[in-house]
């Protein structure tokens, strides 16, 4: 609830309690413990060209490692000079709608692992070599149409020297809907990211990232941050500081000294310019209060605890209004298409910070008056305009390789790379937003009694924490190996008919839930409506039509004994149910022979799924319900 307690070190505010997290769509342009033993996440495939891992969903990601991969390719034709002939992993997508694809790979050790990312359209591999749309030592990026889409983690050859090694493949995706791109993520409790990339806004090709911050949640922390030892990226300082998200911020001279107010935790550090008029500032208090004011040189602006000045204001009471005259902002500065850095509130208590690209092909760039139009379309009520140009930058963990989700301008390239070292920013922290383990495969749907029945079980956690497996509900006999996911049974001629099992994967947070209905066939080779397992275990024969035989003489043939679960040998045989309805040895709904929905061997009750329609489980379950495999956890 606060904007960063005095005396409180950053980072510390997010706790672990449950948030509504931030609010879905504010960019409206487009209609849009104890854990079990841990294994390296599974994936179907093996990762070689003939059979790639198979990549279930988007966004996607998958811990392996190039030592156990295979050597096929040597080069690529984005980058065909590179010496990429060790060993490779192989990853394999089928794209439903066309869009923009970024894949990228963390867990480099400068030497001793370098493995470089590829994007490719085909797998037609010439003399060692194979296409590729865009390849990268962190990031690939690239527009796609539907279809297949592979993916290429490649070590690369220094010198003669291979540097394989584990790492983390990431890959997302932003949906192509005709003249806007798309990608909208949850960063954490409270945080939103939205990307857009345009191909007509204002007179042209416009990249767009919005970062939405909900001010009212009590563990959502937005304090300014200095540089260290000079200018530093903003990457760099939000990584130090451990934040979530971060943007560049105030201007700033050739000696990195802020040039515009700086105040932090009450301290008043640095001055609008003596020599100017009042400027813009973004000042954070208690609560949810947040400031767009123009402050004098001089002024502490003491009202809240936190602030950064920018120049000029772009909007006030939910008008645009560039005062870039009553702030000497400059008419060209102002007039001319530059990347732009901008913060704004909203009047629901939001706070939004924009970057949009220029300089390169991913973007034009805008002046100052189609930014403040821009920010009056999201809703601001107030707001006001940060250090722009080079020093663009919105970063954003753990997206996108270094965390840079725009396409900062200073090495003049349509990428992640050009980031510029700047004198402050404004730092995010907020509690992390748990995604729940995710299953890849689907389960067999039919058995046959007498012979075994496997089924392995997959599931993926975005996070990548240690999944663990529990049998929420099946039939008699039935297990699930917590660590690896693997179904046995081997069901019997009782178990003839339909079963519905439910299968859990649980990150320690968040199960997610697999059910499914397993249908068992029982054989019946002389179709007299005897099964064979009946008939070889009480001494009839499978191959002859027996039912009306009657051997024990007591007045029940054969098909009437399997029916009460007598013995066809012994006329004193009672039956193993005493009434008259009694089935072949059972009249539980599973095949079994406790007779009841609530037996012990049946597990829980199903429970209730939420009303959201979402198949999770939340911790514990419903109030009561006790799952017999969560004492794994």
């Amino acid at each position: 609830m606060v904007r960063g307690v005095r005396g409180e070190a950053p980072g510390a505010h997010p706790g672990e309690t449950a948030g509504h997290g931030a609010r879905i769509g504010r960019m409206a342009l487009v209609a849009l413990f104890l854990i079990a033993p841990a294994a390296a996440p599974a994936q179907v495939g093996a990762g070689t060209w003939d059979e790639p891992f198979i990549v279930d969903d988007i966004p996607f990601a998958h811990q392996s490692d190039t030592t156990t991969g295979v050597e096929v390719v040597d080069t690529y034709t984005c980058a065909d000079w590179l010496d990429e002939s060790g060993p490779e992993v192989v990853y394999w997508y089928a794209l439903d709608r066309p869009g923009r694809v970024t894949a990228w790979v963390e867990g480099d050790d400068p030497g001793s692992v370098d493995v470089d990312v590829h994007i490719l359209s085909s797998i037609d591999i010439v003399g060692h070599e194979v296409g590729c749309l865009d390849r990268g030592h962190q990031v690939a990026e690239a527009d796609v149409d539907a279809g297949s889409l592979w993916v290429a983690v490649d070590t690369y050859v220094d010198e003669g020297e291979p540097l394989p090694g584990p790492y983390v493949l990431r890959i997302d995706f932003s949906e192509d809907l005709g003249h806007v791109i798309v990608r909208e993520r949850q960063v954490a409790q409270g945080v939103l990211w939205r990307q857009e990339i345009h191909d007509d806004l204002f007179g042209g090709t416009q990249s767009v990232n919005l970062l939405e911050i909900d001010l009212t949640h009590p563990d959502v922390v937005v304090e300014p941050r200095l540089s260290e030892g000079g200018c530093e990226r903003t990457s760099s300082i939000a990584r130090r500081v451990g934040a979530v998200a971060a943007v560049n911020a105030g201007f700033f001279d050739s000696s990195c000294a802020p040039v515009g107010l700086v105040r932090i935790d009450d301290r008043f550090l640095a001055s609008n310019p003596g020599s100017r008029p009042p400027r813009a500032a973004l000042g954070l208090g208690d609560g949810a209060l947040a400031l767009v004011e123009r402050v004098a040189a001089g002024d502490p602006f003491d009202e809240v605890h936190h602030a950064l000045g920018g120049l000029p204001r772009l909007a006030r009471d939910g008008v645009a209004e560039v005062t870039w005259r009553e702030e000497a902002a400059g008419e060209s500065f102002t007039s001319s298409r530059h990347p732009r850095t901008a913060a704004c509130i909203t009047g629901d208590d939001y706070l939004l910070f924009v970057t949009i690209d220029g300089r390169t092909e991913a973007g034009l760039g805008v002046d100052l008056f189609s930014l403040a139009d821009f920010m009056v379309s999201l809703g601001c009520d107030r707001g006001l305009n940060y250090d722009g140009g080079g020093s663009t930058t919105m970063w954003i963990w753990p997206w996108v390789g270094s965390g840079v989700v725009n396409y900062p301008s200073d090495n003049e390239t349509a990428d992640h790379m050009g980031e510029r070292a700047v004198s402050n920013g404004w730092m995010v922290w907020a509690p992390p937003v748990n995604r729940p383990p995710r299953f890849t495969t689907e389960p067999p749907a039919s058995a046959v009694a007498g012979e075994p029945y496997v089924y392995d079980a997959n599931a993926s956690d975005l996070d990548l924490e240690p999944v663990v497996f529990g049998l929420e509900r099946g039939p008699a006999g039935m297990s699930v190996d917590p660590a690896s996911g693997v179904v046995t049974w081997t069901p019997t001629y009782r178990h003839g008919g339909a079963h519905e099992v439910s299968l859990g994967a649980s990150d320690a947070t968040d199960t997610a839930e697999q059910v499914f209905v397993l249908t068992v066939s029982v054989s019946d080779r002389d179709r007299d409506g005897l099964p064979d397992g009946w008939e070889q275990e009480n001494g009839t024969d499978p191959d002859a039509p027996d039912a009306s035989d009657d051997p024990d003489g007591d007045g029940l043939t054969n098909l009437e004994e399997y029916t009460r679960g007598t013995d066809p040998h012994d006329a004193s045989d009672p039956g193993r149910d005493a009434g008259p309805d009694a089935g072949p040895g059972d009249s539980g709904p599973d095949g079994g022979r406790d007779a009841g929905p609530d037996a012990d061997r049946d597990g829980p009750a199903r429970p209730a799924r939420r009303s959201d329609g979402c198949g999770c489980r939340t911790p514990g379950g419903p109030a009561g319900l006790r799952l017999p495999w969560r004492h794994l956890l």
